[in-house]
C-alpha cells in the first residue's frame, strides 16, 4: 500500500490570459465518489484534452516536485502536490512503478493506467515566471476508472500488472 493525496477543483481563470483551467486543485479530506468521468467535484476546462473516460484521473509522482523546485527555485514554494493539476499524488510511486494497462486499487475503486499525460502550456502560465516547467521531463499519467466506488483516498496498491511485470510491493 502506498499513501496518496487526492485533489479536485473547479474551473478558474489563468492569471495572465484569463483562459479557463481546471488545474487549480485542493486536497480532498473526506469521502469522494469516482465515476467513469473522474472524481465528483473535479472539473476540466478543455475536455478535448483533459478528462473523460480515458483521462478521468491524473496521477503525478510527488517526489518529482523536488526536482522541479531545484530547476525553478524562484517558484519552489508553489511547487507542492496538486500544483500541476493532478488528482492523485504519491511519494512512493513514479514512472518505474507504473505501466500502461496496470490496474491499481484505490479504496473500493479500480483505476487502469490508460496513457501518458502530455505537457500542457497552462502549467507554464500558472507558474509564471517558470516558463517551460511543463516540459521538465517528469512523467505524468492518466488513468481510467475500471470500477467506481465512494471511498476515502488514503492508499493505493497495484491490483494487476501488465505483461507479467512484477508488482511493486511497498509493505502492503
Amino acid at each position: 500500500m502506498v499513501q496518496v493525496a487526492l485533489f479536485t477543483g473547479g474551473i478558474q481563470p489563468l492569471p495572465t490570459s484569463g483562459r479557463p483551467t481546471g488545474m487549480f486543485k485542493a486536497p480532498v479530506a473526506g469521502p469522494v465518489e469516482l465515476t467513469v468521468e473522474g472524481f465528483v467535484g473535479d472539473q476540466q476546462a478543455d475536455r478535448r484534452v483533459h478528462g473523460g473516460p480515458d483521462k478521468a484521473v491524473h496521477l503525478y509522482p510527488a517526489r518529482h516536485y523536488v526536482s522541479l523546485a531545484n530547476s525553478f527555485p524562484e517558484i519552489a514554494a508553489a511547487l507542492v502536490p496538486g500544483a500541476l493539476g493532478e488528482n492523485l499524488s504519491a511519494a512512493d510511486i513514479d514512472e518505474r512503478d507504473v505501466r500502461i494497462g496496470d490496474i491499481w486499487q484505490l479504496g473500493g475503486a479500480r483505476l487502469q493506467v490508460s496513457q501518458p499525460r502530455s505537457p500542457c502550456w497552462k502549467i507554464d502560465e500558472r507558474l509564471v515566471p517558470a516558463r517551460h516547467a511543463s516540459r521538465h521531463g517528469q512523467p505524468r499519467k492518466h488513468l481510467r476508472a475500471a470500477s467506481t466506488s465512494i471511498r476515502r483516498a488514503h492508499a493505493i496498491r497495484r491490483h494487476a500488472a501488465v505483461g507479467g511485470a512484477p508488482a511493486v510491493d511497498r509493505g502492503a
